[in-house]
């Protein structure tokens, strides 16, 4: 998917050709494999992919000789320093969108070095380099300091962000549906509405706005903003890019 490509062509050097098998637009949720797709795992030199909890279609076609699962990375980095509620430990749940995690993505992009370095050992010094800059980037948003003390609450349309909340130290959403496929109930609603204030944000995936999520921010006069959690947009060329633009989001919403 995107995001992981992201992270690769923010390491690989001229000549290693990226190909992603979900679109932009489409969800991970619930992607199907075209027989082009399959064929084109069984030629890659390298199958980067979450694993298995996010993407189950995959996990009877990949190998562990070459592929790399962004599941299997450590959080190494600390926590951060600088938001007030970085000591805040918030529940995951079943969020499976790890790339949202920095700690797990620097650990990925030093892996990631290390795969294509073996693939292309007359470039292995060059690669090394660019994933460890590429981490180290990463790892410096952690330090970013804060924007100011929190004035009001937020919402997402979908249970996506824990990883990311968690790791610079934001206050957990109000969560309003657990997948962006389905619509919550009139209950659901009146709960998430109940903890909102007029002016606070609402969050919602770039490309999944649905009515139901228009109407809610309309009665609760709720300020709606799209983020790009997939790297879909044109002007996200890197991972660092794609983690850059939540945290200008969420700084803006605190």
């Amino acid at each position: 998917m995107q995001p992981l490509a992201l992270m690769l062509r923010s390491v690989a050097v001229e000549g290693v050709e990226v190909q992603v098998l979900l679109d932009a637009g489409q969800s991970p949720h619930d992607f199907n494999l075209k027989m082009s797709d399959r064929r084109k795992l069984a030629a890659a030199d390298l199958v980067v992919w979450v694993g298995p909890e996010m993407e189950p279609y995959l996990a009877k076609l990949v190998t562990d000789g070459n592929a790399l699962a962004l599941e299997s990375m450590q959080e190494s980095v600390p926590q951060p320093t600088g938001h007030t509620a970085a000591h805040q430990h918030h529940d995951h749940g079943d969020d499976k969108h790890l790339w949202l995690d920095p700690r797990r993505g620097a650990a990925m992009l030093v892996a990631l070095g290390d795969a294509l370095a073996q693939l292309l050992p007359e470039r292995a010094a060059e690669l090394r380099i660019r994933a460890a800059a590429t981490s180290q980037a990463v790892k410096a948003l952690l330090e970013r300091p804060p924007s100011g003390a929190a004035t009001r609450r937020y919402a997402v349309a979908h249970d996506a962000y824990s990883q990311f909340v968690e790791a610079f130290g934001f206050p957990a959403p109000v969560v309003i549906a657990d997948s962006p496929e389905l619509a919550p109930g009139v209950r659901t609603l009146m709960q998430a509405g109940a903890r909102l204030q007029p002016g606070d944000c609402l969050l919602v995936d770039l490309n999944h706005r649905r009515k139901w999520v228009q109407k809610f921010a309309s009665d609760h006069q709720l300020e709606l903003i799209e983020v790009d959690i997939m790297g879909v947009d044109q002007q996200v060329t890197n991972y660092v890019d794609l983690l850059s633009g939540l945290l200008t989001v969420f700084e803006h919403c605190r």
